[in-house]
């Protein structure tokens, strides 16, 4: 026999202790199972507990999430596309400018030497390659477009994000969080 140490709360199992093995003490409160039982418990770990009425192993169904926690899961999973959207490139031109980090830096630099260009007066173009890998010709007031172009973008993929952020906050069960969630309509 195995006499099983349980929570005497919940039911939950707490350890094993094999008759075969000299305990000291074996902590209560325990039952005694045999070892098909023993060996039900152990292939459905987590998924068997002691029925407090009839001190017998029984199955256990773990209650589910929460509607709070799958709220949580799908804002998560709305703020990863909206990063990833973010970081994909943002409409310029009739062309995708590159947004990720590395680019958006980029962009920032060659904005400040357009803008200095036309506080000076001076002539500005630049050649900007694009996502594409086409070249386009800017000058200095399109270089200074792309940053506005990049905020535009981002301010679309946040705008998009928290109106089903709102959507997803008012459900009231799970089958109308999947449609809040699918509901999102993101700006291309």
């Amino acid at each position: 026999m195995i006499k099983v140490h349980y929570d005497s709360i919940n039911g939950e199992i707490k350890g094993f202790f094999p008759d075969f093995i000299d305990y000291a003490t074996i902590p209560e409160p325990y039952i005694e199972i045999d070892e098909t039982t023993h060996q039900d418990c152990i292939n459905n770990q987590g998924l068997r507990r002691v029925d407090q009425k009839t001190l017998k192993i029984v199955e256990y169904t773990p209650p589910g999430p929460t509607l709070a926690e799958l709220q949580d899961a799908a804002w998560s999973r709305i703020k990863a596309e909206r990063d990833r959207r973010e970081q994909a490139g943002a409409p310029y031109l009739g062309k995708i400018i590159d947004s990720d980090e590395k680019s958006v830096t980029r962009i920032s630099i060659a904005v400040q030497a357009a803008q200095a260009a036309i506080s000076a007066g001076t002539a500005f173009s630049l050649d900007w390659t694009m996502q594409d890998n086409s070249v386009v010709t800017m000058t200095a007031a399109e270089v200074v477009g792309m940053s506005v172009a990049l905020a535009t973008h981002s301010n679309g993929l946040h705008l998009a994000a928290r109106a089903v952020h709102e959507k997803i906050l008012a459900v009231t069960d799970a089958a109308e969080l999947e449609a809040a969630e699918k509901a999102v309509v993101w700006p291309e």
